[in-house]
């Protein structure tokens, strides 16, 4: 079976091995060069004056909250189309979390009957690596964007808070980890004094981060080619992409996702998001009756999330698999 996903192919790269070797060489694991250097890359490619590294992105989406948190903030408006990390973190802080649909056409959370109240904050995604302009944030409350997938794209705006992941399935992989984005000196104050003793990411982890960015070009444009060849295969609702995108995720809309797995034995989907509804039924994957998914699943995200399939899209794919491919 073709893998859904496998990161670039970076195993004969010199600076790499020499990095790695530095490392184990001065026995710096933490708090190194290679981690200052890692966020100065960051800073530079996202235009963003504070970059906070973490040992993941959810935690530190779970910093941003204590942060807002401590603006007073209690409510948290969210997509349920995205990942339990997006607003998990946030109910731990204590917040009530309240669910808006998503565009049937981008799947971009849809705030347009979002309440105001002076204690909410709002999070938009970037979703699959899909540029959520931050004009389009709810202009009467805080907002911050879910950016996790989107290093690389092209962002409208450059003053929102955001987070970015740098895990193992992204385009720009440090393996794990993720950044805190901010252009708030007290904000980057704030989760910097809890990411020195909460989560710091590694200096292997920050080594193999700046290789990956070092061929971030080369990544985003087979990851291009790959996303045109797919978008030619007809009978599939494609993502529609408004602005700007890195390709992260190439996902359509199909009339049977089982179907096309059936069809395509030898390919590895992958079905977005498992936590809100089985494809094939109406059972939901949590079974509590009490979660709040029974209540929110509003129009667009419930036919997105029953009829969503996304394809295998890493790198260096031989293209005749997406030629190949069974509707």
């Amino acid at each position: 079976m073709l893998r859904y996903h496998i990161p670039y192919d970076v195993i004969s790269d010199d600076a790499l091995h020499d990095r790695i070797e530095q490392i184990l060489y001065n026995r710096r694991y933490t708090r190194g060069e290679n981690l200052e250097l890692l966020t100065e890359r960051i800073k530079q490619i996202t235009h963003y004056e504070y970059a906070i590294p973490f040992g993941s992105c959810t935690t530190a989406i779970m910093a941003l909250s204590r942060w807002y948190r401590k603006l007073g903030k209690t409510t948290l408006v969210t997509p349920a189309f995205t990942w339990l990390s997006t607003y998990v973190p946030f109910r731990w802080s204590g917040f009530e979390t309240r669910f808006v649909d998503i565009d049937k056409d981008t799947w971009f959370a849809d705030f347009s009957n979002a309440r105001t109240d002076k204690d909410t904050v709002a999070v938009a995604v970037d979703t699959f690596g899909s540029t959520f302009p931050e004009d389009l944030l709810p202009p009467a409350i805080d907002g911050w964007i879910d950016s996790a997938q989107s290093l690389g794209t092209k962002w409208y705006g450059n003053d929102a808070n955001r987070v970015i992941s740098l895990s193992g399935s992204k385009i720009i992989t440090s393996g794990e980890g993720g950044f805190i984005l901010t252009q708030d000196r007290s904000l980057s104050d704030y989760v910097t004094d809890i990411q020195n003793w909460f989560s710091r990411m590694s200096e292997l982890n920050a080594a193999l981060g700046l290789t990956y960015l070092d061929h971030m070009d080369e990544i985003m444009r087979l990851k291009a080619i790959i996303s045109k060849t797919y978008r030619k295969v007809h009978g599939f609702d494609w993502q529609h992409i408004p602005f700007a995108t890195n390709n992260y995720v190439v996902a359509a809309l199909v009339p049977s996702p089982s179907e096309i797995r059936k069809r395509n034995p030898n390919l590895e989907f992958k079905d977005y998001y498992q936590t809100i509804v089985n494809d094939n039924d109406e059972t939901f994957y949590f079974d509590d009756e009490s979660n709040p998914f029974f209540q929110i699943l509003q129009e667009n995200t419930r036919r997105v999330s029953r009829h969503i399939l996304a394809f295998p899209s890493w790198p260096e794919m031989p293209l005749e698999y997406i030629k190949e491919l069974k509707t």
